[in-house]
């Protein structure tokens, strides 16, 4: 059994590493009690259960991203819809200001009203 060990890009979920002549094995490990347990090797062929891919149903994942992609979608209208909101708002305040403006227009057209309709009864 050889020590020497591959290094693995991305390592398998079983703990598995394939050596340099090929094999492949479980590598030494150190028990909690500072003892070391010895590298095992693993049959040719053998497929650990964690290392087997789970079944993916292809139309589900579609429709899940098709999910993502309109909540990304979604959340994209709603930021755009917040900034209409907010120049909306910024056009309320000057419509405010100009409706002030109007009344106190409107106030003074009453009060020269009020003025001509005394001047009509002297």
């Amino acid at each position: 059994m050889s020590s020497e060990t591959i290094d693995q890009p991305a390592p398998r979920p079983s703990g598995i590493v394939t050596t340099d002549n090929n094999e492949r094995v479980i590598p030494a490990t150190r028990r909690a009690d500072g003892t070391l347990r010895k590298e095992r090797r693993v049959r040719p062929g053998f497929v650990p259960q964690e290392d087997v891919a789970r079944y993916k149903n292809r139309w589900a994942q579609k429709k899940n991203e098709k999910r993502v992609l309109k909540k990304k979608e979604k959340r994209e209208l709603e930021g755009d819809l917040n900034n209409e909101n907010q120049q909306l708002v910024g056009n309320n305040e000057l419509l405010e200001d100009e409706e002030d403006k109007l009344n106190k227009l409107e106030q003074i057209q009453e009060e020269l009203r009020r003025l001509k309709q005394g001047d009509d009864d002297e």
